[in-house]
């Protein structure tokens, strides 16, 4: 005969059928998985669950366990209900009821609402570890709860003796390096590596759809990356293979040797209250650089500053970013994801200081000497973006114009006799003009400079060599500023080489057009364009040629239709005036080939050749030559040469002396010149 108890719980195990107990759990699951549990809910099914007897099958208890959402944090006393029912007993629920708990409140360990009662009972759930059912779950717990004051010496053995005895078990093993991460001069001996991922959430999914809940429900969840911010970063079970380790970026964790039980540690940090009270007490760790990847031992190294702390972790990035120069010369299978990762947590840490250190200043001047423009773009930038003001030197700016000079030749090579695509095209005449306004600043930002001229002037020597007859490259202009710039800049070799460039593209432009009347000729260049380029030649000819300087064009002009008057307004061409004519000189001729403050002394070394070719004349010229002098020097004896003679025999001069563009542009360029040429 059945005692009364039995009788008892088989008739309320038997009030319920079968269908009934599933139909209160559907309606359970669809209620938490959509608008999650409330406290109490939450609360009297832990209750239901942890009592005993339970009258749930297995199968119904593990159905409950998978929708407990909580609608808000987990409050203390669930908490308490759980560990309770861990043990053995007949007052315990079964072991996989536990197991299923113990995993729960794994899961759900980052939006607990307060830590004191489950570190109060670090004690019982350390000593439940010769539980095989729940050794696994307790272990990640306990990794999650662990702070110096839960390490002890008898722990700490019995750790050690369950690793005897049990062999290497790597929930054991991620625990027994948590400890040793604490007490690294007390636990000797190597541990045996720990799988990837050992201790990470068991759920992520069910985790993402428990802060959906919480969202949705409007709860006040603060999110495990507020409460990770105020506690350390752990790598547990990180380890890998050897090749991993080779190219894996080995950023060191935040460790305090030699730590007393008097010490006060970031390790021992539970959260931004426990942060504040300790601050003042609290010792930095041994290795700094660790603030790389700790956002916690940021915080301290910015709240409590200091010189020291900073030259430490720059000279450890010294060192690992010159390892990453040379990997980065000769790379290898994962060397590019490192060096990404290194750069991704550099920039994280300079975000945060607001300061770039010197040994990364120092990496990306080498970095960006050989960097593709590509390779870990954002974190190249980022880190640039964050330079300090300074002053620019010169050499810098024309060493980027030699760079584009470097790469446009490069591409005159290429495809000097290959197709040209039409988005390639584009990309062309976008590259000129971003380089041209790139050479106008840097002339402007150091109008003093000999390196920034020179420059500028071989970028647009390259440019005025390339193909373009070909139909391939579109003819770009300088930008007229500094066209007029190197034409009156008081330096005759820059006025050659201007010269120079003009009377190419000249010659370039005559090339297309010529072409673009056939069907497979290039596109025609608009005729403003063209005409804006003839005002070049123009203004030059009328400075150095014709004597009639600063005269613009237009309709009553016929000669001079397309001449800029080298952009400069009436009213400063009339005071211009006024001062020459102060002077008993006329503007128009001061820029001429006699008369120009840098080609009056060549002209007359020339004139000075010529009459000492001939010995027997009677007069000598003196002063700058006109058309008129010439005339009166023939009439007194003296050389007989015409005015038209004069001025070639001047550009034959400069060209013999190096200054050939001048001659190469008159010759180009006048009339009478070509004609003469011509007939020769």
């Amino acid at each position: 005969m059945p005692s009364a108890a039995t009788s008892h719980a088989a008739s309320t195990r038997n009030s319920l059928s079968k269908s009934d107990i599933t139909d209160a759990i559907e309606k359970l699951s669809q209620h938490a998985s959509v608008r999650g549990l409330a406290d109490d809910a939450l609360e009297n099914l832990i209750g239901i669950l942890t009592k005993t007897p339970c009258y749930l099958d297995q199968s119904a208890i593990s159905n409950i366990v998978k929708v407990l959402f909580p609608q808000r944090k987990v409050s203390e006393d669930v908490v308490i209900k759980i560990v309770g029912c861990f043990g053995q007993g007949q007052s315990k629920p079964s072991l996989a009821t536990q197991a299923l708990l113990l995993r729960w409140l794994v899961m759900v360990y980052d939006i607990l609402e307060s830590y004191t009662a489950l570190s109060q009972l670090y004690g019982v759930l350390f000593n439940l570890l010769d539980m095989i059912t729940l050794r696994s779950h307790l272990c990640h717990l306990l990794s999650l709860l662990t702070r110096r004051k839960h390490v002890k010496p008898f722990r700490i053995q019995a750790l050690l003796e369950f690793k005897r005895n049990l062999g290497n078990e790597q929930p054991l093993n991620g625990l027994l390096q948590v400890f040793k991460d604490y007490y690294p001069d007390v636990i000797v001996g190597d541990i045996a590596p720990t799988k990837v991922g050992l201790f990470s959430h068991p759920n992520p999914e069910w985790m993402q759809k428990l802060l959906l809940i919480q969202e949705s429900s409007a709860a006040d969840y603060s999110g495990p990356s507020e409460a990770s911010s105020f506690r350390i970063v752990r790598k547990v079970g990180g380890q890998g293979t050897k090749r991993q380790k080779t190219n894996h970026l080995a950023l060191p964790e935040v460790h305090t040797f030699h730590a007393t039980e008097a010490s006060v540690t970031l390790e021992e940090v539970e959260n931004v209250d426990d942060f504040v009270n300790k601050l003042d007490k609290l010792e930095l760790p041994n290795q700094l650089v660790a603030a790389l990847e700790d956002p916690l031992l940021r915080k301290l190294l910015q709240l409590k500053p200091s010189d020291a702390a900073t030259s430490r972790i720059n000279n450890w990035l010294a060192a690992c970013l010159s390892d990453e120069l040379r990997s980065s010369q000769t790379p290898t299978p994962g060397s590019a994801d490192r060096t990404a990762k290194l750069l991704s947590k550099i920039l994280e840490y300079t975000h945060s200081t607001k300061k770039l250190l010197p040994a990364v200043e120092g990496f990306l001047y080498q970095y960006l000497q050989s960097w593709d423009g590509k390779s870990h773009k954002e974190y190249i930038l980022g880190l640039l973006s964050l330079l300090s003001l300074r002053g620019f030197e010169d050499s810098s700016t024309s060493s980027l114009i030699n760079f584009y000079t470097e790469l446009l030749h490069q591409w005159r090579v290429t495809y000097r006799n290959s197709e040209m695509l039409e988005v390639e095209g584009l990309a062309l005449r976008k590259y000129m003009a971003h380089v041209s306004q790139i050479c106008l600043a840097g002339q402007v930002a150091f109008p003093g400079s000999s390196f920034i001229p020179n420059a500028i002037l071989c970028f647009y020597e390259c440019a005025s060599s390339l193909p373009w007859q070909n139909g391939l490259f579109r003819i770009s202009l300088p930008p007229d500023q500094l066209v007029y710039i190197f034409l009156f800049a008081g330096d005759v070799m820059m006025l050659s080489r201007i010269a120079g460039i003009l009377s190419k593209y000249k010659r370039a432009f005559e090339l297309t057009l010529k072409k673009s009347s056939s069907d497979s000729g290039p596109e025609e260049y608009p005729r403003e364009y063209v005409n804006h380029f003839n005002g070049f030649l123009m203004d030059i000819c009328n400075l150095v040629w014709r004597n009639r300087a600063f005269k613009a064009g237009g309709p009553e002009s016929k000669q001079d239709q397309n001449a800029h008057g080298c952009t400069l307004p009436e009213n400063v061409i009339s005071l211009l005036n006024k001062a020459a004519d102060s002077r008993e000189e006329s503007l128009m001729t001061l820029f001429s080939l006699s008369h120009s403050a840098v080609l009056a002394q060549l002209s007359a070394e020339c004139l000075r050749g010529m009459e000492n070719a001939q010995p027997n004349i009677k007069a000598r010229h003196s002063g700058p030559v006109t058309q008129k002098s010439l005339a009166l020097l023939a009439s007194n004896g003296g050389l007989v040469i015409s005015w038209p003679d004069f001025r070639v025999a001047v550009l034959n001069s400069l060209g013999r002396g190096g200054l050939i563009g001048i001659s190469n542009f008159m010759h180009s360029t006048m009339i009478s010149l070509i004609q003469s040429s011509a007939a020769r």
